[in-house]
């Protein structure tokens, strides 16, 4: 099904306001230089991963090992003083906000 010409004028509308507003154009910006800071990609990688396995082997009823508990740790900690990795974190929660607000709205419209 193709969206009707009123249909595809509003979201054309509605991309040009996103695209334009001053917290998505910082939140984009902050989440381009975090995807340029190979440092910090990396560094969030791992702790995303790591977090992951921990996470299943703690759904498998497994207990992590001191060591994994302890390295995790010490990226969280690296993580939280990672200004980049801080920044892109802001930027995901600005976008999510918006995410989130346009779902309000279409449930409510509906």
């Amino acid at each position: 099904m193709n969206a009707s010409p009123q249909i595809k004028s509003k979201i054309v509308e509605l991309c040009e306001t996103l695209v334009a507003d001053s917290d998505v154009k910082n939140a984009r910006e902050k989440a381009e230089a975090f995807l340029a800071n190979e440092e910090a990609v990396s560094l969030y990688r791992e702790m995303a991963t790591l977090g992951r396995a921990l996470h299943q082997k703690q759904h498998n009823g497994e207990e992590p090992s001191g060591e994994e508990i302890s390295r995790f740790t010490d990226l969280q900690d690296q993580g939280d003083a990672n200004t980049a990795i801080l920044s892109f974190i802001e930027a995901q929660d600005v976008l999510r906000g918006i995410a989130l607000e346009m779902e309000r709205i279409a449930i409510h419209v509906a």
